[in-house]
């Protein structure tokens, strides 16, 4: 770690001094500005809860989330014809949330002003003001039903300002530029379309990736079909997952619940658990039915009898091996979801659907999928009550055997604060291809068994504290070697307020499991497990103090033991960054970071929310820094223009990348710019 090392003093007086000045010179600031609050404008509180994302997800995943809720932005849904099942697709609202909203209107009658959103119960501030940027609330008046286009245009462009090896080998087809153009229109109140055209670095085409839909509302929202891209989630995700789901980290009381959102058309870059065919959605007051026929072509690795041997979820295709599996492989998918209301605020669901492939698959484990067909059938359910709230779902292949479960209860212990307990059960032979429910092993139910208990309470304004606790087990029965597992994690998180403007957040995360590693015994290589004990510490300060300003300090640390083998190494990195709203047009972005780690068990890793709809997840590893500038600017309130400049530098003198994505030399450049426009 000579990053930090050498830099240290350095580094300890300069946030000393700015630990002192912020602190002292933000309550004073405080004093100064009597009726200031904290910046809590629908915006805001929504680029903060981006923000929270992009450190609860991984990145193609938060990136996914941001995108599809920045297509919902583009298009907003009409509050006073909304459906259920659109309101389940936002996932910062329960199951009991989009009941209440929809209980509201019909009382009412219809909304007028969105105030009204402030006298539902059980809908805090917060999550009004996340509402607010994705609804609105028509006129009632007939003529809104003729054409009337709203559309929303977002053009990405980005470039790497160092080559890499594969670019100065020739191995890459295409170039350096990476960009993504995506159209969404608004035909009418009932019908929208949106169509994606893309590139990633090194591929060759600016329309190497294509992606669109049509989506048409019909008899009062009660009808709707979709034509073309799209995303299902059902139940708690153990059948069908949209790909992205809040893991542990996160909101440690409601993280781990997942909202069965339906169908989401949607235009995308990516190809994870996106689906291409047709959807029939019908809806009544207290039931759902959805049909829906895929026929999607997936990139495979195939060997040469014509057998699969992987599944790509994130395909890039910058060479010619990589275009070869493009297409490799063709998915047909099948089937029904329903649900029914039971109770005022429960329903249960049900789900089959078949799955079938052109290929035949010959995994290397063999309990795993295998064969042609992967056919399953699921029940969910979701019980509201005033006190508590149960969900769950069960599901299997079919023929029926060894179903995996997961449900959970949660508990409004008193005003404040809530508690989790959830229970998970997934043998070893169950393999849903687009499941993705709450897992240590992120994206996959398979071979796991687990106990989490969650606790979230906020004892006073602006103070809260969080926390939980999940034991598990894995068979690994389907692994080398194997040997049953054991493991633990845990989190504590507090936020504490400094004063009037400033938050100062600590969080501890401590994870215990043995993990397979190769040590070389007498002479010879084996594969064995060994303990593996990680803890990492984080401390945050966060401060307004002034409306248009905010500084935001980050110090996090990361230890990795192996207590058998007597090893351990270490991470950690200083980051600063800060927001400036010059005016109500313009606003200013930077950040720096200074990192170590003794090696690459020891990295960390660090978001960066770049543009709207945009997420870098960056590796730290070995010695350097990162500086990134960024703006926004505002005109007509329809343009927006942003421009970002970021840069990784490796101080210990080592390469960046491997491969054919190594760069000779210790610098990382990349420039982005994006124009968002809406008419």
């Amino acid at each position: 770690m000579k990053t930090l090392y050498n830099f240290g003093d350095t580094a300890q007086i300069l946030i000393g001094v700015i630990l002192n000045l912020v602190l002292f010179y933000s309550s004073g600031w405080a004093e100064s500005f009597t009726a200031h609050e904290l910046p809590d404008s629908a915006h805001d509180v929504y680029v903060s809860y981006l923000e929270e994302i992009i450190d609860e997800l991984e990145a193609d995943d938060a990136e996914q989330l941001i995108d599809y809720l920045e297509e919902i932005r583009a298009v907003p849904l009409n509050i006073n014809t909304v459906t259920h099942s659109d309101l389940r697709n936002l996932p910062f609202l329960t199951e009991r949330d989009a009941h209440e909203i929809i209980d509201a209107r019909r009382r009412e009658e219809r909304f007028i002003s969105l105030s009204e959103l402030y006298e539902i119960p059980g809908l805090d501030r917060e999550k009004i003001h996340l509402l607010v940027n994705f609804i609105f609330i028509d006129e009632p008046d007939a003529r809104r039903t003729r054409l009337q286009p709203n559309i929303a245009i977002r053009s990405h462009l980005s470039n790497e300002l160092h080559e890499r090896r594969g670019y100065r080998e020739n191995h890459y087809l295409g170039s350096t530029l990476a960009a993504s153009q995506r159209i969404i229109l608004g035909l009418s109140p009932n019908v929208q379309a949106g169509i994606l055209v893309a590139k990633s670095a090194g591929e060759k085409s600016i329309t190497e990736r294509r992606s669109g839909y049509l989506a048409i509302t019909l008899w009062n929202n009660r009808i709707r079909v979709t034509a073309g891209d799209f995303r299902m989630h059902t139940g708690q995700g153990l059948l069908l997952s949209s790909g992205f789901g809040f893991a542990k980290g996160g909101n440690p009381a409601r993280g781990m619940v997942h909202s069965s959102g339906g169908i989401r058309p949607v235009a995308s870059r990516s190809e994870h658990h996106r689906f291409r065919g047709g959807t029939v959605t019908f809806n009544s007051r207290s039931t759902e039915a959805m049909l829906f026929y895929a026929n999607t072509p997936r990139a495979a690795t195939v060997r040469d009898d014509g057998t699969v041997r992987t599944l790509l979820s994130y395909p890039v295709y910058r060479t010619e091996l990589d275009s070869e599996k493009r297409n490799a492989l063709t998915e047909t998918l099948y089937g029904v979801h329903f649900r029914q209301s039971i109770l005022q605020y429960s329903t249960i669901g049900i789900t089959w659907y078949g799955l079938q492939y052109d290929r035949e698959f010959k995994p290397e484990i063999s309990e795993r999928f295998a064969g042609r067909e992967n056919n399953h059938i699921g029940l969910d359910w979701s019980v509201q009550h005033r006190y508590f709230s149960i969900f769950g779902e069960i599901a299997a292949r079919i023929p029926v055997n060894n179903p995996a479960v997961v449900t959970g209860l949660l508990l409004p212990v008193t005003g404040g604060m809530d508690a989790t307990i959830l229970y998970r059960y997934y043998p070893p032979a169950y393999t849903s291809m687009f499941g993705f429910p709450f897992a240590e092993r992120s994206g996959a139910a398979e071979d796991e068994h687990g106990v989490y208990l969650g606790l979230r309470m906020r004892p006073a304004p602006r103070h809260l504290l969080e926390g939980y606790l999940d034991v598990y087990s894995f068979s690994n029965r389907n692994r080398s070697p194997a040997l049953p597992v054991t493991g633990t994690d845990a989190v504590l998180r507090i936020e504490y307020p400094v004063n009037n403007v400033s938050i100062l957040e600590t969080r501890i995360r401590r994870r215990a499991r043995p993990v397979p590693v190769v040590e070389v015994i007498n002479g010879t290589e084996e594969r064995i497990l060994l303990d593996r004990l990680q803890n990492n510490y984080r401390i945050r300060l966060s401060t307004n103090p002034h409306p248009s300003f905010r500084l935001r300090i980050q110090y996090e640390y990361v230890s990795v033991a192996y207590p058998s083998a007597i090893r351990s190494e270490s991470g950690s990195y200083i980051a600063a960054d800060i927001r400036w709203n010059a005016s109500r047009s313009l606003v200013f972005a930077a950040r720096s970071v200074l990192f170590g780690s003794d090696s690459f068990d020891s990295r960390l890793y660090t978001a960066e929310y770049d543009m709207p709809g945009r997420v870098r997840m960056i590796m730290l590893n070995g010695e350097g820094s990162t500086l990134s500038f960024g703006l926004h600017y505002t005109a007509f309130d329809n343009f927006t223009i942003s421009a970002k400049y970021y840069e990784q530098f490796r101080s210990d003198g080592e390469k960046i990348g491997s491969g054919f994505q190594e760069i000779d030399g210790p610098t990382l450049g990349v420039i982005m710019v994006q124009i968002d426009a809406r008419f």
